[in-house]
């Protein structure tokens, strides 16, 4: 009986915590929640999770969350206007891309006739050798 007894004792203390941690986190009396808790916890545990915070006393046992919060917005704006340059970045890379893009088509269509032309070149120099070798063996049969 002695056993049960004990384990009954310490089952009440341990399930008598939940409600009083969360009252805690919520700015409240530790020691009286937890009473509370072991005592009626069916009720207690409902009645800590509509419990409204205690700002006030959030605000005392936590005095630089407000230089915290400060500090965390502060980041937020620095990570997003770093986003933003990253984002135009992006965007000047895509355009020297697209605009190098460009310079290399004009080039190849610039070379494009060159090349027509070297080789109409070459054609005719081809046809003036062969008119010449005929030629010349025209003037030597008469």
């Amino acid at each position: 009986m002695e056993q049960y007894l004990a384990t009954y004792v310490i089952f009440i203390i341990c399930i008598g915590l939940i409600p009083a941690v969360i009252a805690d986190n919520k700015g409240r009396s530790f020691i009286l929640w937890w009473i509370f808790g072991a005592l009626a916890f069916i009720i207690a545990l409902p009645a800590v999770l509509l419990l409204e915070p205690n700002k006030p006393v959030l605000d005392q046992r936590h005095p630089n969350q407000k230089e915290y919060e400060r500090q965390e917005q502060a980041v937020e704006a620095v990570m997003s206007a770093d986003d933003l340059s990253h984002k135009h970045a992006r965007e000047e890379a895509a355009l020297r891309e697209k605009h190098d893009t460009e310079r290399r088509e004009l080039q190849l269509s610039q070379e494009a006739p060159r090349r027509q032309i070297t080789y109409r070149i070459e054609q005719l120099e081809q046809e003036i050798a062969a008119l010449t070798t005929n030629i010349s063996s025209l003037a030597k049969m008469s």
